[in-house]
């Protein structure tokens, strides 16, 4: 056969798998080639090739199932590859007396037991595939929802530093003008009571009671604006504690507006709208 022995050529550089012979095949040559008995020898040939160049590559990578039907395909053309060959194997399927090809019990019985679980075996790799992606989307969410949280810590400690830094402020305003109020009142006091001594030497004692009179009026007028003055320090200081406080509620719940909403974004996909609601309002 001409053809055959181009082909035989043509595919004789290819990587060779062990041919062992201990079981018939269920199938005639042609069925295997998949032409027909009438087929000319350049079409065997073709099938052949085309056979062999699908299932190398997957029997190269190690698939079990691509190797044994590379065996059976050689093994089927091995018998007609000639027109010798060809023309017993021909003699010998008409008379129904023929030896078939024959390969190794251990293929055979490995391309049965595929068979009848191979359905199985993809069932079982789909619900892997979705374990992984399921477990992949979990995580992912969970360092979303880490980041997520780190995020509001910072936010967090900023808004408190702000208010700590506002009410040091604050305190700081107050304790400096209550000092300058008390500075002012002993400075007036001072004052006066200098005034005083230079009375008591230079009037009389209606001149030194007139003086006493007055200077008594500005010493309470000075220690009413002293009074005055840390009256409004206090008041500041204690304006600015509520508004700390105020602050640190609408803080918090801010932070629980986000970890509920958080959560519910990530229990939706999981429980639906109303489970998740009720999950996540706990």
């Amino acid at each position: 056969m001409r053809g055959g022995t181009q082909c035989s050529r043509s595919l004789s550089s290819t990587k060779q798998l062990p041919i062992r012979r201990g079981t018939p095949l269920s199938k005639n040559v042609y069925e295997i080639l998949g032409v027909s008995a009438a087929a000319s020898n350049e079409l065997i040939d073709h099938a052949y090739r085309v056979g062999v160049e699908r299932l190398e590559p997957l029997a190269d990578t190690g698939d079990e199932d691509a190797k044994a039907k590379l065996i059976v395909l050689r093994e089927a053309y091995r018998a007609i590859n000639s027109p010798a060959r060809r023309a017993r194997y021909d003699s010998a399927l008409q008379a129904r007396d023929a030896q078939p090809v024959q390969v190794a019990d251990a293929d055979v019985v490995f391309m049965r037991w595929w068979e009848g679980r191979k359905t199985s075996w993809l069932i079982a790799a789909t619900f892997l595939l979705l374990a992984g992606w399921i477990g992949q989307s979990y995580f992912e969410m969970k360092k979303r929802e880490e980041i997520r949280r780190a995020e509001l810590a910072q936010q967090s400690e900023g808004e408190r530093l702000k208010i700590e830094v506002a009410k040091a402020r604050a305190a700081g305003a107050a304790e400096a003008e209550a000092a300058r109020a008390r500075n002012q009142a002993a400075a007036i006091d001072n004052s006066y009571k200098i005034q005083g001594r230079q009375v008591d030497i230079l009037d009389s004692a209606e001149a030194r009671r007139s003086r006493e009179l007055e200077y008594r009026a500005n010493f309470g007028s000075a220690q009413v604006e002293m009074q005055q003055r840390e009256q409004a320090a206090r008041l500041q200081l204690q304006r600015a504690t509520e508004q700390e406080r105020r602050d640190r509620e609408e803080q918090a719940r801010i932070e629980r507006e986000k970890r509920y909403y958080t959560c519910l974004n990530s229990a939706i996909a999981l429980y639906g709208v109303d489970r998740a609601q009720l999950y996540c309002s706990r």
